[in-house]
């Protein structure tokens, strides 16, 4: 029992202390997990003015510095001033031993020089340029080639023309062969009819029946004969056109919906053969309305209804025959045979003559068309040649007058070196004289006098020196025509200052000056001139003096802005330009803060502040450093203050 009680002990102060445990974690965590979070400092944003300012150092100088200098050899006498002495135009500076220079002599002896070699220039020069022989040449080869194209002109045979004759020997021969086929059958026709004739007899009737009926037959045969022939003419001539109305009127049948239905061959041919007749009609009216295609399908379709009626007719003579052999009693059959066979004789003969007359004619026709193609042939063979000898002729114009063009161009090249080489000639010898007379009467009687105002900054010779040849014996500084100063700063600078700006100016440790500095022009900077720009200042005032190094500073006047926030709240990546403001959100243990982005675009700096627009006011607080990198959302603790 006691045991009991003593475990239930246990039990219980176990529990008490993991209560007392978990009561410390729950109001402690906020301290402990506080304390492992980055630390941050932070600024308020607040609205105010910025004053951008670009600063440099720069050097006076003189914006111009007269060299005296000296164009002969002469021995200095005596110095008449010394560095930092203030001269005025007309002071004496140097004065020089007397006596001629050695650059006198040899400045003669340059002038007979070349006064010598102009006269021989004179002389070599005289050169005449005549073109008279290539011109001539030029002008006959011209000549050459009108006459052969007017000759040529008699030979021109047109891409048409040749054409037309061509189609005329096709043509042509189509119909010999058209009209060899017809005589063929036309011989053996004849040849059959003369085989028949030779078994059979005249007999003994003298039936006028018959005889009449004969006779009719045998002029419905002719007509029928003059029918064909006269169609066969006319296919020769006008066939083309009737075929193309004849496919054109068979292309319309067969796209027809009804023959589309159509099964069989048969049947379609069928169709066609009905249908015909009619689309051709339809097919000349529609697409050929008054020309030559109208005209042969209309003298084709006459031919051949001319061929059926004769047809109808020799049929209509031949059933008369027969009537009228039958109704002969007394004829005799050998008599009927006999006229009958003599009628297929004479027609045959008949026929065959027809065919003949169209065979020869047609052979006439393409031996006269051969003869034309034949006749073209020589003229175009002609025409060529006389191209040919044309293109030749052109050929030697091109180059005779490109030769001519070339040696007037290389004669009119040397004609202008000669004038530049004269020329040149002419001023040496002027200078040479200028420089003779210069060097004659010495320099102003043997001293030197400065020829503006200014200061003395160095002297180069001293008393009892030998001059040289355009040696600068001392540099004036002209003080009438200022001072100037330069900077270098970045181009982005550059663009924040405009030319008539003043700048604030200090010379040494001690700061401010009377100097004034304004600018005066931009340009690139020499030693980087992608990257870097000089500010040139026009420098005056009081203790302006060459080689003074000051301090020069320039910039936009102050502007005020609604959010300024200071430069180490900035930060920067790939997006752009940014800044953290605290962020706080309550908690059943407190106030939690976190660190939330705001992206920014910035207006204006200086070196400590920084205008800034974006999703930020005016009192926010924004994190200036941290202890640890920090990140958007991540939770942060104020430093204490």
């Amino acid at each position: 029992m006691n045991e009991k009680k003593k475990n239930r002990g246990w039990v219980k102060n176990v529990a008490i202390i993991f209560l007392v445990v978990l009561l410390f974690l729950t109001f402690f965590s906020n301290t402990i997990m506080n304390r492992s979070l980055p630390e941050v400092s932070v600024k308020y944003a607040e609205s105010g003015s910025i004053t951008t300012q670009i600063r440099g150092t720069g050097t006076i100088e003189a914006v111009d510095t007269y060299q005296v200098t000296i164009k002969e050899s002469r021995k200095i006498k005596s110095v008449a001033v010394s560095p930092g002495q203030q001269v005025a135009a007309g002071d004496l500076l140097f004065v020089l031993s007397e006596g001629d220079s050695d650059e006198l002599a040899a400045a003669k002896e340059a002038l007979e020089t070349l006064e010598l070699s102009y006269q021989k220039a004179l002389i070599t020069n005289e050169a005449e340029y005549d073109y008279t022989r290539q011109e001539r040449a030029i002008t006959k080869l011209e000549k050459q080639i009108n006459e052969t194209d007017a000759l040529r002109r008699d030979y021109l045979v047109s891409a048409e023309v040749y054409k037309k004759a061509t189609d005329a020997v096709k043509t042509a021969e189509d119909a010999v062969n058209v009209a060899q086929v017809k005589y063929d059958q036309a011989a053996k026709d004849l040849k059959a009819a003369e085989s028949d004739f030779e078994v059979v007899s005249p007999g003994n009737t003298d039936g006028g029946a018959v005889t009449a009926a004969m006779n009719a037959l045998e002029a419905a045969r002719k007509a029928l004969s003059d029918a064909e022939n006269t169609l066969e003419t006319n296919t020769l001539l006008y066939g083309a056109h009737y075929t193309i109305v004849e496919n054109a009127a068979k292309s319309e049948i067969m796209a027809s919906d009804e023959y589309l239905t159509l099964t069989t061959d048969s049947e379609r041919e069928a169709f066609i053969n009905q249908k015909l007749g009619v689309y051709m009609d339809y097919v000349v009216t529609r697409d050929h309305k008054g020309t030559d295609i109208e005209t042969s399908y209309n003298t084709l379709t006459a031919n051949k209804k001319a061929v059926a009626d004769a047809k109808a007719a020799v049929n209509s003579a031949k059933a008369a025959l027969d009537n009228a052999v039958v109704n002969q009693q007394a004829g005799n059959q050998n008599q009927l045979n006999y006229l009958y066979y003599l009628q297929n004789l004479e027609g045959a003969k008949a026929t065959e003559e027809v065919m003949a007359k169209l065979l020869s004619d047609a052979k006439k026709t393409l031996e006269n068309a051969k003869g034309e193609v034949s006749a073209l042939d020589e003229k175009k063979d002609s025409y060529k040649k006389y191209t040919d000898t044309i293109e030749g002729l052109q050929e030697n114009l091109e180059d005779a007058k490109f030769e001519l063009e070339q040696q007037k161009k290389e004669d009119e090249k040397a004609q202008k070196l000669t004038a530049l080489d004269m020329q040149a000639l002419r001023n040496d010898i002027a200078k040479a004289r200028e420089n003779v007379e210069k060097i004659s009467t010495g320099t102003a009687g043997g001293e030197i006098y400065s020829e503006v105002n200014g200061i003395v900054k160095s002297v180069n010779i001293t008393s009892g020196g030998m001059t040289e040849y355009n040696q600068t014996l001392a540099a004036i500084e002209v003080v009438d025509r200022g001072y100037c100063a330069t900077m270098s700063v970045t181009a982005e600078q550059a663009k924040k200052v405009t030319v008539g700006d003043f700048a604030n100016v200090s010379t040494g440790w001690w700061g401010g000056s009377d100097i004034t500095a304004r600018l005066t022009s931009v340009r690139n900077d020499p030693a980087n001139p992608r990257e870097k720009r000089l500010l040139v200042f026009d420098i005056s005032g009081g203790g302006v003096e060459s080689g003074t190094q000051i301090s020069l500073s320039i910039g936009e006047r102050s502007r005020s802005y609604d959010v300024i926030v200071p430069n180490s709240a900035l930060r920067s990546d790939a997006n752009g330009d940014f800044v953290y403001i605290v962020t706080a959100k309550p908690s059943p243990l407190g106030n939690r803060y976190s660190a939330t982005r705001i992206d920014v675009q910035v207006l204006a700096k200086d070196d400590v502040n920084a205008a800034v627009s974006g999703g930020i006011s005016a009192y926010d607080y924004v994190i200036t450093t941290s202890t640890k990198p920090i990140e958007n959302n991540m939770l942060i603790r104020m430093a204490e203050s």
